[in-house]
């Protein structure tokens, strides 16, 4: 397994250049970022390639979030110092490496770009793609998941939720947990659990990869402590079928936000 994280193959994409004063938006200069619970990775089938294989698998860690100036409107930074590991079916995974992080707050936007090298291998590219910033990240939270091939068939992906680390405040994401989806890939009903430290104010809900809502499970209400169960159909808001491929569920809490990809297949 080990060696199948190494040899994911892809087209490295062009780093941005930073330029221009930074403004007061998201990190402290140099701030450290810690990786929360909901951090993981996934390596398996996707998109049209769609199969039962899904590994999962918790990681911890940090990295250093730098301001690198701003561009017509787009906030950039430099990741350092990337040391996450990852729990594996076959131990611990090393992983290091750089890059950049790029915000567009005026369209509600986010980017991600990593250069991680495995275990000591060679410098692997993993990029976010620009995504929808999640509602209730605030700006002292950074809620991306980064891939080698955008989820098309055969992938490897880093879920980071991440905060600035500040001493002896323990990470508030701790407080709640998305689980997998079961099964996955699904093809008409898929169950979604999720388990909450105290009573709290959530919503659940089904995005296309293009972060377009097509499903509300939970609106807005309120949730007692404990592990909860929600299952979705594979339909609409208005009860048409949604298209196979890749979706996402997002849980939102006063925590902060959690994602987990779903697949639907024929």
């Amino acid at each position: 397994m080990r060696s199948s994280m190494l040899i994911l193959a892809g087209l490295a994409l062009a780093a941005c250049t930073p330029a221009g004063p930074v403004s007061a938006a998201l990190a402290s200069t140099g701030g450290i970022y810690s990786l929360g619970s909901l951090s993981d990775q996934e390596i398996g089938c996707f998109g049209p390639c769609a199969c039962p294989v899904l590994i999962r698998s918790p990681m911890e860690g940090t990295f250093r979030l730098i301001p690198a100036g701003v561009v017509g409107g787009e906030e950039r930074f430099d990741v350092r110092d990337v040391d996450w590991s990852v729990d594996t079916q076959d131990g611990a995974l090393h992983v290091t490496g750089a890059g950049s992080y790029l915000r567009r707050p005026d369209e509600h936007r986010e980017r991600m770009i990593l250069d991680l090298s495995l275990d000591g291998g060679d410098p692997l590219r993993f990029d976010s793609d620009w995504d929808t910033i999640p509602p209730g990240s605030g700006t002292s939270g950074i809620e991306v998941v980064i891939s080698r091939h955008q989820h098309f068939c055969w992938d490897s992906l880093f879920t980071i939720s991440a905060a600035e680390k500040v001493a002896g405040v323990p990470n508030s994401r701790a407080a709640f947990r998305l689980e997998a989806a079961r099964p996955s890939p699904f093809r008409d009903r898929v169950d979604l659990a999720f388990t909450l430290s105290s009573a709290d104010r959530i919503e659940l809900a089904v995005f296309e990869a293009s972060g377009r809502r097509v499903r509300t499970l939970v609106s807005d209400s309120w949730q007692a402590a404990g592990p909860h169960a929600v299952t979705w159909d594979g339909t609409d808001d208005r009860g048409r079928p949604v298209a196979v491929g890749v979706l996402f569920a997002r849980l939102r809490t006063s925590a902060g936000t959690a994602r987990t990809t779903l697949v639907r297949i024929r």
